[in-house]
């Protein structure tokens, strides 16, 4: 899995906000959610792009960013039917 911010500003309450993109182990460009994460401890958030992530790391991420004082809602791509 590879992490790396892309951009980050200072807001108000809040820190700074990044934004991170998380590659999966597919290797597609496709991205499969967003994960939206505030750490009340550090005042800060971030908007976690995942990028063709298997179900298995999803469920992963989230374990690890819903944690201790982070909260971090998952909002999956939506997929029209064919």
């Amino acid at each position: 899995m590879i992490t790396g911010i892309i951009a980050g500003r200072n807001v108000a309450r809040i820190r700074r906000i990044c934004l991170v993109a998380i590659r999966g182990s597919s290797g597609s460009g496709r991205v499969v959610g967003v994960v939206l994460t505030v750490d009340l401890a550090k005042r800060d958030s971030e908007i976690k792009i995942l990028l063709g992530c298997s179900e298995e790391e999803i469920a992963d991420i989230m374990s690890v960013l819903s944690s201790g004082p982070m909260r971090a809602p998952l909002v999956r791509r939506f997929a029209p039917a064919t």
